[in-house]
C-alpha cells in the first residue's frame, strides 16, 4: 500500500510521524470498510442463510462467507460491543462532515489577512451550526470561550511572550503522544514544555509547511481522481466510436451485398 502512495503523492514515509498519520488514515479507511460491510451484514438479520448468499459489493462469496464467520465470532462481538460504548464517551461532535480539520482550515480565507483562517476561528467553525444557529453540543462551546478567554487575557504569557493560537488550542484541548487533539494525525506535535516558544519563527514557519503539504498532497489526489475519471470517459468513447464502426461496417456489407443481388 506504501509503494502504491508513493506512486501518487511525494510524501516521506522516512519521517516518523508521516509514517504514523498514513498508517493511522490506511487504518481509518479499513476500518471505515469494515463498519461498511457490518452493516450489509446485519441488514439481514437473523435470517443467516440468505446474509451468506448475498455479500457486499465486488465481495467474492468465498471471502464473503468468511467475513460472515468472523463477525459471527463472539471475539468480535466483545470488540463491537466495546467500541460502541467509546463512541458513547465522545464527548465532542462537529459538522464539518468527513472533510479534515487541516483542509478545512487550509480552504477557509481570512477576508481582513487573505490567509487561511486562524486554529481557534476553525474550531469554531467546525463546531458551531450556522444552519441552526447554536454549537453542535455544550462541551464544545465552553471549550470555545474558554480559548477566546485565554487569547483576551494579558496575563497569560509564556517568557513574557503572548500564548500563541496552537499553544491556546493545546492548552484548552489537551494532547496525546504523537497527536494534536481536533488536528488529527496529519500535524506533529510540537514540544510541550513551558520553555518552549510556540511564537518562535522557526515553529510558525515549520507548521504553516506542513499544513501546506497536506494540502498539495489532497489536491495533488483530487486531480488524479480527475485525471482517473477523463481516462474512463475516454476509454467509454472510444468503445462507442468502435462500435459505430461495426454497425457501420454491417450496414455496409449488408448494402452491398443487396447491390450485389440486384445486378444479377
Amino acid at each position: 500500500m506504501h509503494e502504491q502512495l508513493l506512486l501518487r503523492f511525494d510524501i516521506d514515509l522516512h519521517l516518523p510521524h508521516v509514517q504514523r498519520a498514513i498508517n493511522k488514515y490506511l487504518g481509518q479507511r479499513f476500518k471505515d470498510y469494515r463498519h461498511t460491510l457490518h452493516k450489509h451484514y446485519k441488514k439481514f438479520g437473523n435470517d443467516d442463510q440468505t446474509r451468506r448468499k448475498t455479500p457486499y459489493d465486488n465481495v467474492g462469496q468465498e471471502a464473503w462467507i468468511t467475513i460472515c464467520d468472523w463477525f459471527a465470532t463472539e471475539k468480535f462481538q466483545k470488540l463491537s460491543k466495546k467500541n460502541s460504548e467509546n463512541r458513547k464517551m465522545n464527548d465532542s461532535n462537529h459538522c464539518s462532515g468527513s472533510k479534515s480539520f487541516v483542509r478545512f482550515q487550509a480552504e477557509k480565507i481570512d477576508p481582513t489577512t487573505e490567509k487561511p483562517i486562524g486554529i481557534i476561528e476553525m474550531y469554531r467553525q467546525t463546531h458551531f451550526s450556522d444552519k441552526r444557529g447554536c454549537w453542535i453540543d455544550e462541551e464544545s462551546r465552553q471549550r470555545y470561550e474558554a480559548m477566546i478567554n485565554l487569547q483576551s487575557d494579558p496575563t497569560t504569557l509564556i517568557d513574557g511572550v503572548a500564548l500563541s493560537e496552537m499553544a491556546i488550542f493545546r492548552k484548552v484541548l489537551g494532547v496525546r503522544p504523537n497527536y494534536i487533539r481536533g488536528l488529527g494525525h496529519g500535524m506533529m506535535p510540537v514540544p510541550s514544555s513551558s520553555s518552549f516558544n510556540n511564537n518562535h519563527p522557526a515553529v510558525e514557519e515549520f507548521r504553516n509547511s506542513t499544513t501546506e503539504a497536506i494540502r498539495r498532497a489532497e489536491e495533488a489526489e483530487r486531480r488524479a481522481e480527475a485525471a482517473e475519471r477523463r481516462a474512463e470517459a475516454g476509454e467509454r468513447r472510444a468503445e462507442d466510436q468502435e462500435q459505430r464502426m461495426e454497425t457501420m461496417q454491417t450496414q455496409i456489407a449488408f448494402l452491398m451485398t443487396q447491390l450485389g443481388g440486384n445486378t444479377t
